[in-house]
């Protein structure tokens, strides 16, 4: 019996079963950038609605 897929050994299958075209550096990075934004949105309108009364920090990467 084998243990379960993990989610890298999934996409690594569907790699090579299903190959895509390669996808520019400049694609790659404006999807990031746009998932980002849309994470913070998320983030600012998930504490809003909460009624969350303490900033958010914009500077992840900086202790608070």
């Amino acid at each position: 019996m084998l243990a379960e897929l993990t989610v890298p050994e999934t996409r690594r299958l569907l790699e090579v079963a299903l190959p895509l075209p390669s996808r520019s550096v400049e694609l790659r990075l404006a999807w990031s950038r746009w998932r980002r934004t849309k994470r913070l949105q998320a983030r600012r309108s998930h504490y809003r609605r909460r009624g969350a009364h303490y900033p958010l920090r914009l500077d992840d990467d900086k202790p608070p």
